[in-house]
């Protein structure tokens, strides 16, 4: 659901919707996250990290410049976890030295 929210907001201010409906789902997102955080759910967040298997998944590769190697350049998903055990890694997109 809030990947599903995260997609919907993205996608709204891409397109120009009205401001006050993004603010809305924006408001719905938070809320949501803070019931869940409540519960022991955390959200991990990836980008300009060096690559962890241990939390990360690697869907795809990127050619960078050699001090981004094995670098996350982009995150595509977020990860979770569920009071400290991993529910879900990040899905990322890890830098290759050129």
């Amino acid at each position: 659901i809030l990947d599903n929210l995260d997609r919907t907001i993205t996608a709204a201010e891409a397109e120009g919707d009205a401001p006050t409906v993004v603010e809305g789902v924006r408001m719905v997102r938070a809320q949501l996250g803070a019931v869940l955080h409540g519960y022991g759910l955390e959200r991990i967040d990836a980008v300009d990290e060096r690559f962890d298997p241990a939390i990360h998944d690697a869907v795809a590769t990127a050619r960078v410049a050699g001090p981004m190697h094995a670098s996350i350049v982009e995150q595509l998903a977020p990860g979770y976890r569920f009071n400290g055990s991993l529910l879900r890694p990040v899905q990322v997109v890890v830098g290759i030295a050129a």
